[in-house]
């Protein structure tokens, strides 16, 4: 869905796809968004288990589902961001930078791979398995990225299907690989435990929802795209809609204006401004 309305969407104004880093507007405010978004998250999986544990035998058996979603989440999340560190790193070296090079929002968003990766299977694999498909997620997607700023300009703004789309994909894949009915009675074996067809089973899946969504996308906005209009011009794109709708003022506003590109601002100033006049001859 994301990919699709960024490809409906299209550019925002100041979109320029060779610059890897636009700037960001506010990068402790990330870091706290990451941190409640991490924490959670461990509701979100854990929660999925309905109860702390579940006791099929009073006298013998306990099994702690949730607590152990709440471990592989956490794994999966720290060994995507370890993952991801290490390849910010390499890439600054191969840019020839003498410092190291570590993007602290590239950063947010290998924890929000890690833990959308690990989302299929939290309470069905091992926290080794954990580790792998978060380290798994952190590599392909920031991979990915590098490539998408080269190859496909496609301005899709937080990166919402290269984190989501692309991380719940391989989460949903290694959950065919790697689930144990031994770590939890509910689900079937996966690829790697005798069972191939699991695997079947969730790449179909796959299918399924990538149809769905993008037919739904495409079928709310394209009829918006065409009647309406779902994008705001170029000139109240570079203002801000705090400005345009609650007359709030951007301090960068100058700095932001000399940046946009197409027909100078003051020219439009202009053209708006001109009161036609008709010439009258005196008699």
């Amino acid at each position: 869905s994301g990919l699709v309305a960024a490809l409906i969407l299209g550019s925002r104004a100041q979109f320029d796809p060779d610059v890897l880093n636009t700037g960001q507007t506010n990068i402790p405010f990330t870091i706290v968004g990451t941190g409640l978004l991490w924490v959670g998250w461990m509701g979100f999986n854990g929660g999925s288990a309905y109860a702390a544990s579940e006791i099929y035998d009073s006298y013998s058996f306990f099994e702690g589902i949730a607590a152990l979603a709440i471990v592989n989440s956490n794994v999966a999340a720290a060994s995507s961001m370890t993952i991801w560190v290490i390849l910010d790193i390499i890439h600054g070296k191969l840019r020839g930078q003498p410092n190291a090079f570590v993007s602290i929002p590239g950063v947010c968003s290998a924890t929000v791979v890690g833990l959308v990766a690990i989302t299929p299977c939290a309470g069905y694999v091992q926290p080794g398995y954990a580790m792998l498909i978060g380290a798994c997620a952190g590599l392909i997607v920031n991979l990915f990225l590098a490539g998408k700023k080269r190859f496909f300009h496609v301005d899709d703004t937080l990166d919402v299907f290269s984190c989501h789309g692309l991380g719940g994909f391989i989460g949903t894949v290694m959950t065919g690989l790697f689930i144990q009915t031994d770590v939890n009675s509910d689900v079937a074996n996966g690829a790697f435990y005798g069972n191939p067809i699991q695997l079947g089973y969730q790449l179909v899946g796959i299918v399924v929802v990538v149809s769905f969504s993008t037919v739904c996308t495409a079928a709310i906005l394209l009829p918006m795209h065409f009647t309406f209009g779902i994008r705001i011009n170029r000139l109240e794109q570079v203002r801000g809609l705090d400005n345009v709708a609650h007359g709030i003022v951007d301090m960068n506003l100058p700095k932001k204006m000399s940046q946009i590109q197409g027909p100078s601002l003051r020219q439009k100033q202009t053209e708006i401004n001109i009161i036609p006049t008709i010439p009258i001859e005196s008699s």
